[in-house]
């Protein structure tokens, strides 16, 4: 298995490397067979592939339908899609094509079985050539944004346009469903607090998505961890908390000392403010490893010079360079093991699942809506050009469907 998807998984990795993860999508077609070239396993093969790109968190997954064979429909498929196997183990959107109708469509829909359903396969004739659903970029702050639907057909113009606006429609409908619901700081933080005092609890791990270097963040927000200072909350690990100088700091100081912290002493930014803590250094490295899990696994990858710090009980890995939190050799690297921890907050947006999954099952899992970059939650900045009202900025935004 591994042999057979290492190229796409490269192709995948080396993609969202450059873009980001969230503006990255995958099609497969698990059930084709055009000139008879088809796969002799494909529930074993692409629940597989499935899995292993859990460990991106793309923007969506794009499957095709076995109703759609080769180069034509195939409306009496007697096959058994595997598209309700592949929804439960691919962990975030996806989009079904193939064969369906308005009807059939909304079944697959109530069943779970797809997030968004592409009508376009079944929709395509001779004149209907292609059927795009595209995510918009609202970071881009631009007056024409957000979800698009595109309908390319040769000559039957209200044809594309009748589709377009059923798609549109249903995506509308639909829309409360791609909205984010985060946990709050402060019930975070009572979670840490409730962990460190009852060892009988379950451990968790806490993402701070907002600050997620993967996708753009600075990897460099004291939100989380000057909420659990406050608190006194205790067995917490933290990585990894991008600050050159405090890095620096604690080298110079050496293993043993401790030294007033300063975060974001170089310069506050909106999200990244300036916080001064006592600090306790416990261990120093020049910040090489080798990634064992998720993403990270057997990849060299370097934190420039790092440090384990103490900042009143919480072990808080340092980082020089920017580097996602997706596995626990980041805290192993400095003789820390996360069995022990009750609590462990990372700097990712999904990947740290995959890397952190014989630690922690989905239930302990919390993503923390704090400030930052990349934010899922869009009320969270102050946008200037987008069109209001618009949804989710507003509740009360309306559309009336296309203008023709």
């Amino acid at each position: 298995m591994e042999n057979r998807t290492r190229l796409l998984l490269e192709v995948v990795h080396a993609v969202v490397e450059v873009f980001g993860a969230n503006c990255v999508g995958v099609r497969l077609s698990p059930h084709g067979n055009f000139n008879d070239i088809s796969d002799s396993n494909a529930e074993e093969l692409f629940a597989f592939v499935v899995k292993s790109l859990n460990l991106f968190g793309l923007g969506y997954l794009h499957l095709i339908e076995p109703r759609v064979s080769g180069g034509g429909n195939e409306s009496n498929y007697k096959k058994e899609a595997i598209t309700g196997i592949l929804r439960k183990v691919f962990n975030g959107t996806m989009i079904s094509a193939g064969g369906y109708d308005r009807e059939s469509g909304n079944q697959a829909v109530e069943k779970g079985i797809a997030d968004l359903i592409a009508y376009g396969q079944r929709a395509k004739t001779p004149d209907i050539v292609n059927v795009s659903v595209v995510g918009g970029f609202v970071f881009g702050d631009s007056p024409k944004n957000g979800l698009a639907v595109i309908v390319t057909a040769r000559s039957d113009l209200e044809a594309a346009r009748r589709l377009a606006a059923d798609i549109a429609t249903r995506a509308w409908d639909m829309r409360h469903r791609f909205t984010r619901t985060l946990t709050s700081i402060d019930e975070a933080v009572a979670i840490a607090v409730a962990n460190g005092k009852d060892e009988t609890r379950p451990a968790v791990i806490l993402g701070d998505v907002a600050d997620n270097p993967g996708g753009g963040g600075g990897g460099n927000t004291t939100w989380l961890l000057s909420a659990l200072y406050e608190a006194g909350a205790a067995g917490v690990f933290l990585g990894n908390l991008v600050d050159p100088a405090v890095a620096e700091a604690a080298h110079s100081h050496g293993e043993g000392a401790t030294f007033e912290a300063v975060f974001n002493s170089t310069g506050e930014t909106e999200f990244a403010r300036r916080f001064a803590v006592p600090a306790a250094v416990e261990k120093l490295s020049a910040g090489a490893c080798v990634g064992r899990r998720g993403i990270w696994a057997g990849r060299s990858i370097s934190l420039g010079p790092s440090a384990l710090l103490d900042v009143g009980g919480i072990k808080v890995v340092v980082a020089s360079l920017r580097k996602q939190c997706a596995d626990p050799v980041f805290f192993e690297m400095f003789g820390l093991d996360i069995a022990v921890a009750r609590t462990v907050v990372v700097k990712s947006r999904g990947h740290f699942r995959a890397g952190f999954d014989e630690y922690f099952a989905p239930e302990q899992v919390y993503e923390v809506d704090a400030p930052g970059l990349t934010s899922p939650v869009l009320s969270r900045f102050a946008f200037k050009d987008l069109p209001r009202p618009v949804f989710p900025l507003d509740e009360d935004a309306t559309w009336a469907g296309p203008p023709w």
